[in-house]
């Protein structure tokens, strides 16, 4: 990538008056010269920075380097039209074109470069040079729609937060109809439709989500969640066991675990306790930290008589939260199951 900017240096004309002699002195040539700065965007000086001095109307080229303070200096120059380009490892080429060196001091060009890297455009013919500015445009052009949709996203997102679901839902649109190949843009509206309990919109915008970004577990554990919500059980039962085979094994929010967990839930709400036990067990077997699992299983083996099983469980989930939401209940019924014992 570069940049090219024109710019116009002032030059003095000098006016002499005419002579009434006959003989008339030779011109004498004049030199020029051009200086500048070249740092980073923190303002520090590049030094090495590779200086290219190049005509445009007439064939020439002066090559320098920069100094340890990051500044050039070239005299010497035949007056014309130049383009000055600066290189240096690390950062973007930059490039000034159609400069004009002026009588007097050195014309002072100056230069700020980006990290990155890429090819100087000193070297391009000129039609490679308005392909590059075409590019350059476009992406200037991409980025602000980018942000444009970033925009609606963000307010859509704060909305969603607030429950302010049609808010969000107008704004998730706005940021769709801009770019519609954003996996989570998609997703997030399709959460808040889910909010509002419009069910099928909600399966719809996260298949959309799907079809763009149909390798995250969390997507399709989302969508589980859409499923049980709407009583959809064989579906929602399809999409957690689907999730949790993507899904990596070991800690963290969005993994296996999480999956059989809410697959877990799911066949308790379904009145399904052997099918609930299953997916805790695999719950833990995936990630034996998830304390919730410990106390959900615990919680369907006292519902089929299993009283020990349920007290180890307990006491499983109160080693690893001991003041979680579920603590105070565990320890009830590990005192009560103990009695009963």
């Amino acid at each position: 990538m570069y940049r090219e900017r024109i710019r116009k240096f002032a030059f003095l004309s000098i006016l002499l008056p005419a002579l009434g002699c006959a003989l008339v002195a030779p011109a004498l040539a004049q030199v020029y010269a051009f200086k500048g700065k070249v740092t980073d965007e923190q303002g520090n000086p590049v030094v090495g920075a590779k200086i290219s001095i190049v005509g445009i109307d007439i064939k020439r080229s002066y090559p320098t380097k920069t100094d340890k303070k990051g500044e050039f200096y070239y005299a010497g120059i035949t007056r014309g039209k130049y383009k000055i380009g600066v290189e240096a490892e690390g950062f973007q080429p930059d490039l000034v074109s159609g400069v004009i060196p002026g009588v007097g001091e050195a014309t002072n060009v100056d230069f700020k470069l980006k990290k990155g890297s890429g090819k100087l455009a000193i070297n391009m013919s000129e039609e490679e040079v308005k392909k590059a500015q075409q590019q350059a445009e476009e992406a200037k052009k991409q980025a602000a729609a980018a942000a444009s949709v970033k925009a609606d996203f963000d307010t859509g997102l704060a909305a969603l937060q607030s429950g302010k679901y049609d808010e969000a839902i107008t704004s998730f649109n706005k940021a769709i109809e801009k770019d519609p190949s954003q996996p989570y843009v998609w997703a997030n509206l399709g959460d808040a439709y889910g909010k509002q309990k419009n069910y099928p919109k909600a399966i719809e915008s996260f298949n959309k989500a799907l079809e763009l970004k149909p390798d995250d577990p969390t997507l399709v554990q989302n969508l589980g969640n859409i499923y049980a919500a709407s009583g959809d059980t064989a579906k929602a039962q399809e999409m957690y066991t689907k999730a949790a085979s993507m899904a990596p094994a070991g800690g963290g929010g969005n993994n296996a675990a999480v999956s059989y967990y809410n697959l877990g839930v799911t066949m308790v709400n379904a009145g399904k306790t052997q099918e609930a036990i299953e997916a805790f067990k695999k719950s833990i077997a995936s990630d034996p930290s998830y304390a919730e699992s410990h106390y959900q299983l615990g919680i369907c083996y006292i519902g089929i008589n299993k009283n020990d099983d349920g007290v180890k469980e307990f006491k499983e989930y109160l080693k690893l939260v001991q003041t979680g939401p579920n603590a105070d209940t565990a320890k009830a019924l590990i005192e009560e199951l103990s009695k009963k014992k």
